[in-house]
């Protein structure tokens, strides 16, 4: 027989609530099915990054308080959506161009920046030549 002690149950709706919500989103933004498992496990490996993404939940909007090597996400958000006007747009704006497909894709992006940075960071500063501020 098992005995199980209540002590021993940690439960934090709250994460379950936020799984859930990436899930949706995922979903509504047309990711393929196994992305949001895949960004939930990584969101959990970064407790700051987490952070990061329930304040999105939250306000759908970014924080911009967590940074990686001085790179915020709205830089990489701007990155994206740069790249999509450049390589993408088609004058029709598809689902890859939709606000939470480029939020969810900002957060994998950051998640790939931590676990490889300098090739990453090579990849951000690519052709903004004399532009930089």
């Amino acid at each position: 027989m098992y005995n199980f002690l209540m002590a021993d149950l940690i439960y934090d709706a709250r994460k379950i609530m936020v799984y859930e919500d990436l899930k949706y989103l995922s979903d509504f933004s047309g990711k393929p099915a196994n992305f949001a498992d895949t960004l939930w496990s990584k969101l959990l490996k970064y407790p700051d990054l987490y952070e990061e993404f329930l304040y999105y939940i939250d306000h759908k909007s970014l924080k911009d308080k967590f940074e990686f090597r001085g790179y915020f996400l709205t830089d990489i958000y701007v990155h994206l959506l740069a790249e999509y006007k450049m390589f993408k747009d088609i004058g029709k704006n598809g689902s890859e161009c939709g606000k939470e497909w480029l939020i969810l894709e900002t957060f994998m992006e950051m998640t790939k920046l931590m676990a490889s940075p300098d090739e990453y960071i090579k990849k951000l500063d690519a052709g903004r030549g004399m532009d930089i501020m």
